[in-house]
């Protein structure tokens, strides 16, 4: 985009007006060469005919925009100092307005050249000249060169608000050739937060608008990167439609290196269906025009698909040689992740291990640079797919299989949950009493100030150019703050900066919360299981390795989950005794003792599996240990940080409105109510409204929240899971905004347990992460369909031991071993107690069927009788009652013994879906 396509407003003479016009008339038609003659000509004639200095200053300017579109920036650089000189000090209207658009211009060359920062701040400037003398469309296009400019330097957010005051500001004026250019910058930000249809969109509607107004390099531009994004997609044959037809209009416009950038792209095309000759022969074509106009994204692209078409080490090498140094040179950060992680799989291919360690580490380092410009949690997670962190997963496999174990426990850390640990270090982490208290609330301050100022950069609307700065200035008070108190509390300032977790603060932190307990790491890759353990006393992790297909390990863990969601108790009881899981956890159970406490953290599909059912030594391995997961080492620092005591409130949200009847939900109630002060929401009260509101930030948080009701999980939306209240679901997005600080969350609904990965890093996405960054310390969740009955007798039994002090895991581990030996007769038991409660008959047939597996048939038929006296009951289940009943009496004739109090719930579909998260104290 150029400024001087925008006006014509102060070029005015005799001899060189003829060669001005001439020279614009070249542009527009694509003949750069000779529009370019045509300015040197009219600045040569102005300068001798001694016009006004703000019109010879306009024509240099033009010229140098010229010379910047051939590709000459070097030849540009003099002419714009020059340029500027002559309007340097003017403050006359068009002194300004030409002062403005040769600031526009060196931006565009120095971000050519590689010179992000003189870029930005030129772009800047001449936005905030042309604001000053009211030009509205031109102040538009400033802003999209400072938009293009934040974003080649990964500040995602920044760039996205200030393409959108320019887009709006373009329409208010009508320029559509601006709102061309502003959409341009808007899809290729949602092209890197992974949004293709926005980002295709946006292509589509600048290449209408800009070819509409007659620019076609700008419209070639768009349709550049409209064909990238197919292309990426795997839409090859979309792709290579849109890069035939950005050639079509590069060659209108007369830019030839616009036109190798497309061969270039079409080779990308050939490459990726395989005709790696024909791409190599395009890519051999288009890089010496990209090279030597110094198109170097294009190029660095351009080197890397050589290096891996290469046919020979040595070429492949020599090609990254050439792309790492362009890339270094412009300080685009995405082109230096691209070249490492190209150049690491080429060493690693060829067993040069300790190179392919150093091209990942510096591709990996430039990857995460943009997460701290990512404000919006959706907008990172987009941003960081899996390929954005493959740098990560190469030097965690590279450790796992290269080095001693802190070094892999520590690499593998990094490439977890990355953007989970930069949320949990901005939320509240409580400082200890080592900390003076006024250093405690300087930090508050100035992260409050922090939120106010990021706060710019997370809604629809665009944000001014000095937010960016607003941001820059708060962190560095928020980082001075927290600096000031790790001379006081090394450990806090450490879960604030985000820090990831060392074996040697694992070590420090399970000392000081359990020292007796096992953290276990388990990491997937294509051929293995890794596991990583570690205790307070190690002094490094052990490491074990079991051997299996990724694929093997993803269709067991489908079957059990599929089993478990379709109430296949068969399928269920089979697959916990897979070998494969058995295989799994056997290295966990030789390096652990029966009862000690052991912490996982699960990798992808293993994050589904109920490792508590999972058999080994012919037992569940939950009977064996008691268990916790959490999704990192670092998330469980955060959760063992946010500790509350065990006094305080319980607050039950209860039986809501809507939905079928929770009929064992008041038991639930009963249960926690007679060992703490309870607080309930129930009926109508159980609604979303009044949850958050009694959660809202700043009001009393309770040391427990128990929520029974229906739940639902979304996989295509894991943030919109939640649980079915009165007057709507309380989504996971509900409880990002709610105070838990401290609190076990309890949730006895249908799978809030389950979580998507999303993001890149083993991310998970739902109701589990919501809580944790709500403030939860813990978090106890269900992982298919929840038996009401089983559930009531299992908490019943897990109350019961956290008030006498149990700790949370170990109190989980005694309620499911109750569950797993309840007999017919305690169920029936249970469900007699219930009455208390809740009048149902409904209960009385459910506790006949219990009473009828342990062989009490007359009190079946008591039962039954008095459930026939419901004239609600509906003819179908009088039926069904009556055979109930028949059934009992014709068996209590014959002298049938029933099976005394068989096992009712021995299958883990009954008692595992319960899963507990975070601080298991």
């Amino acid at each position: 985009m150029t400024w001087a396509e925008g006006k014509q407003c102060v070029v005015r003479a005799v001899d060189w007006e003829v060669d001005v016009d001439l020279a614009q008339l070249y542009v527009e038609c694509g003949l750069t060469s000779s529009a370019e003659l045509r300015y040197a000509a009219a600045a040569d004639r102005a300068g001798r005919a001694g016009i006004g200095r703000p019109s010879r200053a306009a024509i240099l300017q033009r010229l140098a925009l010229v010379k910047q579109n051939r590709g000459d920036r070097a030849g540009a650089v003099p002419l714009l100092d020059d340029a500027l000189a002559l309007v340097r000090e003017g403050s006359d209207v068009d002194s300004v307005r030409v002062r403005a658009g040769v600031h526009a211009t060196r931006g565009q060359v120095a971000r050519a050249l590689g010179d992000l920062r003189t870029a930005g701040g030129e772009a800047e400037r001449a936005a905030e000249l042309f604001a000053q003398i009211g030009d509205v469309d031109d102040e538009a296009r400033a802003l999209v060169d400072l938009a293009v400019v934040l974003k080649d330097t990964d500040r995602i957010a920044p760039a996205r608000t200030v393409a959108r005051l320019a887009l709006a500001l373009a329409r208010s004026a009508g320029a559509d050739d601006v709102a061309g250019h502003a959409m341009v910058v808007l899809g290729l930000v949602y092209e890197l937060l992974g949004k293709r249809r926005p980002a295709l969109r946006s292509q589509s509607i600048a290449l209408r608008l800009l070819a509409g107004c007659g620019q076609y390099g700008a419209a070639a531009v768009a349709a550049h990167n409209a064909a990238a994004v197919e292309l990426n997609e795997g839409h090859h044959a979309a792709a290579r439609r849109f890069y035939e037809a950005a050639r079509v209009l590069n060659r209108r416009a007369g830019w030839p290196i616009g036109e190798a950038n497309d061969l270039s792209g079409l080779a990308s095309v050939a490459k990726a269906v395989g005709d790696h000759e024909h791409a190599r022969a395009l890519h051999a074509e288009a890089l010496p025009i990209l090279v030597e106009c110094g198109d170097v994204p294009a190029a660095v692209q351009s080197l890397a698909d050589l290096a891996e078409l290469a046919e020979d080490d040595a070429t492949a090498l020599a090609h990254l040689a050439q792309a790492e140094a362009l890339a270094v040179q412009t300080g685009e950060l995405r082109l230096v992740e691209l070249v490492g992680v190209v150049l690491g799989d080429v060493h690693r291919a060829r067993g040069r291990f300790s190179s392919a360690e150093a091209a990942y580490a510096r591709a990996a380092e430039a990857a995460e640079a943009p997460r701290a410009w990512l404000f919006d949690e959706a907008d990172a997670l987009a941003y960081f797919g899996n390929s954005r962190l493959a740098a990560r997963e190469h030097l965690a496999r590279l450790a796992l299989d290269h080095h001693d174990p802190s070094v892999a426990f520590e690499r593998v850390e990094q490439a977890r949950a990355s953007e989970m640990v930069r949320r949990l270090s901005r939320l509240r982490v409580p400082a200890t009493h080592r900390v003076p208290a006024d250093l405690v609330d300087a930090e508050a301050s100035a992260l409050r100030e922090l939120r106010l100022a990021a706060a710019a950069f997370t809604g629809p609307d665009a944000a001014d150019p000095e937010s960016a700065r607003r941001y820059a200035s708060a962190e560095a008070r928020w980082q001075e703050a927290v600096d000031a108190i790790a001379e006081h509390d090394e450990q806090f300032s450490a879960l604030r900066r985000g820090d990831r977790s060392t074996v040697a603060r694992i070590r420090a932190t399970l000392r000081a919360h359990d020292p007796d307990a096992l953290l276990v790491v388990m990491h997937g890759t294509e051929t293995a299981i890794h596991l990583l353990g570690l205790t307070a006393t190690d002094e490094i992790p052990w490491h074990a390795k079991v051997p299996c297909d990724t694929d093997e390990v993803i269709d067991v863990v489908e079957r059990v989950v599929t089993a478990c969601s379709t109430d296949d108790l068969a399928a269920v009881a089979e697959g916990v005794t897979d070998p494969l899981l058995t295989a799994m956890l056997e290295p966990v159970a030789r390096r652990s003792r029966p009862g000690q406490q052991i912490c996982l953290v699960p990798h992808g599909a293993l994050h589904r599996l109920p490792f508590a059912a999972v058999h080994v030594d012919g037992r569940p391995f939950g009977e064996r240990n008691p268990l916790v997961s959490t999704p990192s080492a670092s998330v469980l620092g955060y959760c063992l940080a946010g500790r509350r005591g065990t006094t305080g409130d319980a607050l039950v949200v209860t039986e809501p409105a809507a939905g079928p009847p929770l009929r064992y939900a008041r038991a639930q109630t009963h249960a926690i109510a007679r060992h703490f002060p309870t607080e309930e929401l129930t009926g109508d009260h159980a609604a979303r409204a009044a949850v958050l509101a009694r959660l809202a930030p700043g009001g009393p948080v309770p040391r427990l929240l128990h929520l029974t009701a229906h739940g639902r999980f979304i996989a295509s939306r894991p943030m919109s899971s939640g649980i079915r209240l009165t007057d709507g679901d309380l989504t996971a997005e509900d409880l990002l905004g709610v105070s838990l600080a401290g609190a076990l969350a309890v949730l006895c609904a249908c799978r809030t347990g389950v979580s998507a990965v999303g993001g890149g890093g083993d991310e998970q996405l739902g109701l589990v992460r919501a809580l944790l960054y709500a403030g939860a310390s813990a978090v106890l969740v269900g992982l298919w369909k929840v038996s009401q009955l089983a559930a009531g007798i299992l908490f019943d039994r897990f109350y019961r031991e956290l008030a006498a002090g149990t700790a949370s895991a170990v109190a989980l581990q005694r309620a499911q071993t109750e569950l797993r030996n309840c007999t017919a007769t305690r169920a029936a038991e249970y469900i007699r107690s219930v009455h208390a409660y809740r009048d149902d008959s409904h209960l009385r047939i459910e506790e006949a069927r219990y009473r009828l597996r342990a062989g009490q048939f007359r009190a079946v038929v008591d039962l039954c009788d008095l459930a026939l006296g419901d004239p609600e009951l509906t003819a179908a289940q009088r039926r069904s009652v009556t055979g109930l009943r028949d059934q009992s009496l014709v068996s209590a004739q014959d002298g049938v013994a029933g099976t005394p109090d068989p096992r009712v719930f021995a299958n883990p579909y009954y008692w595992a879906p319960f899963a507990l998260v975070g601080d298991w104290r």
